[in-house]
């Protein structure tokens, strides 16, 4: 599966912290399957889109962040969730 680290160092994949949303989990899940050695760090708000080595989803406002004002929308302009960015 994945494991949970406090060390922002050891963590290859980045999310946000508190409450887990369905799209977090299924995020998580996902990329649980598709990096080796999947080490998940939650963090409270992350204040740049990416981290050298990361995959950060739903916090940072980067690529696969759906909060942002320049989040991917699909043609009925809902936006997609992390989930359906990093699918």
């Amino acid at each position: 599966m994945f494991k949970l680290t406090k060390n922002l160092e050891e963590a290859n994949l980045v999310t946000h912290g508190g409450t887990f949303h369905p799209d977090d989990v299924f995020s998580t899940v996902l990329m649980s399957r598709l990096v080796d050695n999947p080490v998940v760090y939650r963090i409270v708000a992350a204040p740049e889109p990416s981290y050298p080595g990361k995959i950060v989803y739903d916090v940072g406002f980067g690529e696969f962040d759906h909060h942002g004002p320049d989040a991917l929308m699909r043609n009925d302009k809902i936006k997609y969730c992390s989930f359906g960015l990093l699918w």
